[in-house]
């Protein structure tokens, strides 16, 4: 296997850097970019991929040549799109300067009155995107004077064909030569183009490694932003919902989904339209509410960790150990039929779902009218079922209208199951 010229992690950590935040989404000075670094990304990593694989070596036949420069061009555009986009500035560069002043030479023994200043390098990336245009983007007609200022006035360049290696017959001395055939209307017959293959790859090899600028940007856009975000913590001095409340605003100006917190307040604000429920209902909110000191210390320390899934997103989705078989499909079914808080027909299949899953042991916990209560109380009465189940099967069997308060039951069943 041939070993790379282009090094793939280059793109793997600007992928990864990308990725590692949602800031490039998220904030509206960024999301206009976030659709062309997509585009680079997946379009480089195909594109080095393939240059690696296919051409170590220069091109044996035309037809290798052109497509190796159509791949190639398509790395040079994505990188200087990118870094203009980003506002990096860097310097060109001079890896096809030997190429280009052969090339003068030629156009000045063609040319009686080809004037001396011509003599000035217009640079690899004006010269790369001659050679680019001639081999097959526009090989009909290339004439634009303000990026080829070797051009005379009205000059147009034409190329019939391109050359490989195994064409070359020229003595520039040149090293795994490629070129192509120029036609001109300012001069009769054709001259021939020749460039170091290696020198093409060591232009194109720079411009790749520009991707690190990029990666560099990005890097210090995370940094900044994380900076401002480390600033503001969780005020612990108010009611557990109003933590909640905190940390979703907190979170969403980190442009992270409160998805869980959003679904947690909505349950813990939603009233029982049953006082039977009460009892049980009450033990679950409790429940969640232990769950979001630890929730806080996450969003704080987000730089530490803010992993999932998170507390909350637990106590959500209770789950006893001996279930029925279908548990998961009922449960998914009635969380994604229930939402939002509506009463009616509109959630008419997952009101369904939760009448066939109650017919277990839902309703010895809790009394569930799924023609008159809302989805979020459905949810919630639901919930609060599975986690006393939970319990019970991990405690011993027992219901919310008992005297003592479910935690000192539980409490007790667990001093007698463990080994004193």
């Amino acid at each position: 296997m041939n070993a790379n010229w282009l090094d793939p992690e280059i793109c793997c950590k600007f992928r990864n850097v990308i990725n590692s935040s949602n800031i490039f989404l998220g904030d509206a000075s960024l999301r206009e970019n976030w659709n062309l670094t997509c585009a680079v990304m997946d379009r480089l990593s195909d594109v080095v991929e393939y240059l690696n694989e296919n051409f170590y070596s220069a091109p044996q036949t035309s037809n290798d040549f052109i497509i190796f420069m159509t791949y190639a061009d398509m790395l040079v555009g994505a990188t200087k799109e990118l870094l203009k986009k980003f506002n990096k500035k860097y310097d060109d560069t001079t890896y096809l300067y030997s190429s280009y002043y052969n090339f003068i030479e030629k156009r000045k023994q063609r040319i009686s009155s080809y004037e001396a200043e011509k003599n000035i390098y217009i640079g690899d990336d004006s010269f790369f995107k001659y050679i680019r245009c001639l081999t097959f983007a526009h090989p009909y007609e290339t004439s634009s004077k303000k990026n080829y200022k070797f051009l005379l006035d009205g000059e147009v360049n034409y190329s019939p064909f391109v050359f490989d290696s195994g064409h070359y017959m020229s003595s520039d001395k040149i090293i795994d030569p490629v070129g192509l055939n120029i036609y001109s209307n300012k001069f009769d017959g054709s001259m021939g183009l020749w460039i170091s293959f290696n020198d093409i790859k060591e232009y194109i090899k720079s411009k790749y490694n520009l991707l690190i600028l990029a990666t560099e940007w990005a890097s210090e856009k995370i940094a900044y932003a994380e900076t401002e975000w480390g600033n503001r913590k969780i005020n612990r001095n108010k009611t557990k919902i109003e933590m909640l409340k905190d940390g979703k605003d907190i979170l969403e100006h980190r442009y992270v989904s409160t998805h869980e917190i959003d679904e947690a307040i909505e349950l813990l604000e939603c009233e029982c339209t049953l006082i039977s429920n009460s009892d049980a209902v009450n033990k679950y909110k409790e429940h969640i509410k232990s769950c979001i000191p630890s929730l806080c210390d996450q969003i704080d320390n987000f730089n530490i960790e803010y992993k999932y899934p998170t507390p909350i997103m637990k106590a959500l989705s209770p789950k006893p150990k001996n279930t029925c078989h279908m548990f998961d499909y009922y449960t998914s079914k009635i969380y994604s039929g229930l939402t939002g808080s509506t009463i009616g027909d509109n959630n008419y299949y997952g009101r369904s779902m939760a009448k066939l899953f109650a017919q277990g042991f839902v309703k010895d916990y809790v009394t569930i009218d799924y023609d008159n209560m809302s989805a979020t109380e459905i949810r919630l009465l639901v919930n609060t079922a599975c986690y006393l189940e939970k319990l019970s099967q991990r405690y011993g069997k027992i219901h919310p209208s008992i005297t003592k308060s479910i935690e000192e039951h539980y409490n007790h069943m667990k001093k007698l199951v463990e080994p004193s």
